[in-house]
């Protein structure tokens, strides 16, 4: 899909959404909101506000939320080691929450071995 492809559908989902909200004050929804900070990697600031009919403003604000689909953040890789005879004896109560960029969550509780939290880290990794 060329680039302006993609500027073609996110001005025509703004179109819509604008023909279908029930008021002028219903805020802009956030998907479209993160459709026009990821146009920012092929147009800039301008022509994208001028496209979608929104202030500048009102961009900065959505980049500013949404910079981490634009710019990722670096990963940093930490050693694993797994050593059965300490990994796979202490365990313990674990409660870990991650949060990612786009929305999805990941919750792991309970007794969590560094062994298996090690495989599950390889796991989502592949």
């Amino acid at each position: 899909m060329s680039n302006q492809d993609q500027l073609s559908i996110v001005v025509t989902a703004f179109e819509q959404w604008r023909k279908t909200r029930s008021s002028r004050n219903n805020a802009t929804p956030k998907s479209l909101r993160k459709q026009a900070v990821l146009l920012y990697r092929h147009y800039s600031s301008s022509r994208i506000t001028e496209a979608l009919k929104i202030s500048g403003g009102q961009f900065k604000q959505w980049y500013n939320d949404y910079q981490s689909l634009i710019e990722p953040i670096d990963f940093v890789q930490l050693p694993v080691t797994l050593s059965p005879q300490i990994n796979d004896v202490e365990e313990g109560e674990v409660k870990l929450e991650l949060s990612f960029p786009q929305g999805e969550q990941l919750k792991l509780s309970g007794k969590i071995t560094p062994t298996l939290l090690a495989i599950l880290i390889k796991e989502m990794r592949a």
